[in-house]
């Protein structure tokens, strides 16, 4: 399945991203949601990738799903 334009533009968005972090994330359009999904090191960088993300989300009738999931040194990957 190719990526839809919503998807293309999700990905670009972040990968011009000052933050280093977002421009990793995986981006998918599934089913009325962009879902964006990933590993990040804090949840200031959740919180900026979930809001970057918004007004895209919006344009395209779309739910933003954000199943990013936060790694610290206080908080270890399972």
């Amino acid at each position: 399945m190719l990526p839809s334009e919503i998807e293309n533009r999700a990905r670009n968005v972040l990968h011009a991203s000052p933050v280093h972090e977002l421009r990793n994330l995986t981006i998918e359009e599934a089913d009325g949601f962009l879902t964006v999904s990933g590993i990040l090191p804090s949840y200031y960088c959740k919180q900026l990738a979930q809001e970057t993300l918004r007004r895209i989300c919006a344009e395209g009738r779309l739910a933003l799903r954000n199943v990013t999931n936060v790694v610290t040194a206080e908080n270890p990957a399972l």
